[in-house]
């Protein structure tokens, strides 16, 4: 079985309750709900879903 998660790096811009603003060095910054997207401070790596990843146009 094939996951659909992809791992990339990102550096926190803002965060809020319910989301977080990440630069993924693109031309503007990106905001992700919480829900869509596991954040690893520590290696600066965001985890989610290819297909959020297409429709955000981060890959």
């Amino acid at each position: 079985m094939r996951s659909n998660l992809i791992d990339l790096e990102a550096r926190l811009i803002r965060e809020t309750e319910k989301a977080r603003c990440f630069d993924f060095g693109l031309d503007a910054n990106v905001w992700l709900p919480k829900s869509q997207h596991e954040w690893d401070a520590g290696g600066n790596v965001v985890t989610l879903p290819e297909p959020v990843a297409v429709e955000k146009g981060i890959v």
